[in-house]
């Protein structure tokens, strides 16, 4: 209050001097005298603090020379880069230079306002010199940026007060000196915040993408999780036609893949070698992979998935009598039934593998369900038989592929998808293939075998011809003291002269 007392009536007027920091009110604002501010409020006006005149009669008191200041306002405050999404200013986390931000808003007497200014380098932006009144600001964003979460926490100095569709905040009324610090904004790079990359097939199972090795496509790709502020996520898209997939413009979180294998196909060894960006990171139980955090701006691209076509991935097929001995599976040799078949090697990262199976009664025999590898295949010939001529012929699906000293194979390198039925076993019944038998003195000279004619010892029998391979055969034995002939590669007797054959032809 103020109050100058004792005058002679007059014309008179009013100057006041404006306190330091503060500033006039608008002039002469509604319709009360009484109620108003008087002084002109223009600095630059030569009346810069002047009222109007008055005329001051003898006895008046007047009472309507009132004088209205304001202090000047500030309202900001920072932009930054929400690296984790959560929609809260972390430690660490970087403010964003360069941001066109916009102030729309009515002072008290309703004079409209805009104004523009940008973030410095450190994110922080404000207007200063603002009469009281209601404003909001609204922030442009970076070509690929995405506005974080609204007003999250109980902290408002700290949360992201600009809506997520338009960048607005809400009104906020400003007071004489007021500093508002607290319209923030958090952005995220959701353009570059995803994650992909490959689903393949493991050709040599070695659980590493090499080259050659193609992608496959229409593997459905699950991404389930949730982002910085807990919203969950479920996601899910299909590899494209080089195996190739990709989710994108995420916000960041917490976040696992989960790859569903075409029908027949398992996946192949989980994190080989030391290159996270050619292996495959596939569970092999349940195709999941593990959490994985992704920050703002962050393209992970190393999320892979090797898969094998067990189904089809298999080594079989015959085991038959070679009748004619020629080492070729002829029309109406027959196949033999419950032959022992082992399957022993190591598949394409390493892992042994020893599978055994027995021939079915039609003699075919198959190991299924395999992982690539390197394989060989050992046959076990039943009582009495052995192997016949191996690699007979120019035709691989019908020969013999059993060592006819060990049964064993030759290593085979199996792909993924690959059914290789060309490894046959040819046997034969060596024990009762023979031929013989009597050599005897015709007594009577009637050209049979008569009744007491007695059998001729140690009479020389050659035997000569060719196998059914084409093999010369050039065999000696002798007449034994039973009167009978077998012919052997080789013969040993007992003390009573009895003989014992081995290896008969």
């Amino acid at each position: 209050m103020y109050m100058f007392g004792n005058l002679f009536p007059g014309t008179y007027k009013t100057t006041f001097i404006t306190p330091v920091g503060y500033t006039n009110s608008y002039q002469n604002e509604g319709g009360n005298d009484a109620l108003d501010s008087d002084p002109d409020g223009d600095p630059f006006s030569p009346n810069y603090g002047m009222t109007a005149t008055t005329v001051l009669v003898s006895g008046q008191y007047y009472q309507d020379f009132d004088a209205g200041y304001y202090q000047p306002a500030t309202l900001g405050n920072f932009v930054w880069e929400d690296l984790n999404g959560n929609g809260l200013q972390d430690g660490g986390e970087p403010g964003v230079g360069n941001i066109t931000v916009t102030l729309d808003g009515t002072t008290g007497n309703g004079t409209i306002v805009n104004r523009t200014t940008t973030t410095n380098a450190s994110g922080i932006y404000f207007f200063d010199g603002l009469v009281p009144g209601s404003y909001k600001v609204t922030f442009d964003l970076p070509t690929g940026y995405s506005f974080t979460y609204t007003d999250e926490g109980a902290d408002d100095t700290i949360d992201s007060d600009a809506d997520q569709a338009n960048g607005m905040t809400i009104n906020e009324i400003i007071t004489s000196g007021e500093n508002y610090p607290d319209f923030d904004a958090g952005i995220i790079n959701t353009a570059n915040t995803k994650i992909g990359d490959f689903v393949w097939e493991d050709v040599n199972g070695n659980g590493i993408q090499d080259a050659g090795e193609p992608g496959l496509e229409d593997v459905t790709v699950q991404l389930t999780g949730n982002t910085g502020n807990g919203t969950p996520v479920d996601l899910t898209t299909t590899t494209d036609g080089s195996g190739m997939y990709m989710f994108g413009n995420l916000f960041p979180g917490t976040y696992k893949l989960a790859f569903t294998t075409p029908t027949g196909y398992s996946f192949t060894y989980l994190d080989e070698g030391a290159d996270d960006t050619v292996d495959s990171d596939a569970n092999q139980t349940n195709g999941m992979t593990i959490n994985e955090v992704l920050v703002s701006g962050e393209y992970n691209d190393t999320y892979d998935a090797g898969m094998i076509n067990t189904a089809n991935t298999k080594i079989g097929d015959f085991v038959w009598e070679d009748v004619n001995g020629n080492g070729i599976q002829d029309a109406g040799e027959p196949g033999l039934e419950d032959v022992t078949v082992q399957l022993t090697g190591n598949t394409g990262n390493g892992t042994p593998v020893d599978l055994t199976t027995t021939t079915d009664g039609s003699g075919m025999y198959m190991f299924g369900n395999l992982f690539p590898g390197t394989y060989k295949l050992t046959f076990t010939t039943p009582t009495g038989y052995s192997f016949t001529y191996l690699d007979e012929g120019a035709d691989d699906t019908a020969d013999s592929d059993a060592n006819q000293t060990n049964g064993m194979t030759i290593n085979e390198v199996l792909e993924s998808g690959e059914y290789n039925d060309t490894y046959d076993a040819g046997m034969i019944n060596t024990a009762n293939t023979k031929i013989g038998d009597f050599v005897w003195e015709d007594v009577n000279g009637n050209g049979i075998q008569d009744a007491g004619e007695p059998g001729i010892e140690d009479v020389s029998v050659q035997l000569t011809g060719t196998t059914g391979n084409g093999t010369a055969v050039d065999l000696t034995t002798t007449t034994d003291g039973k009167w009978n002939v077998y012919v052997w590669k080789s013969d040993t007797r007992d003390l009573q002269g009895k003989i014992y054959y081995s290896d008969r032809l």
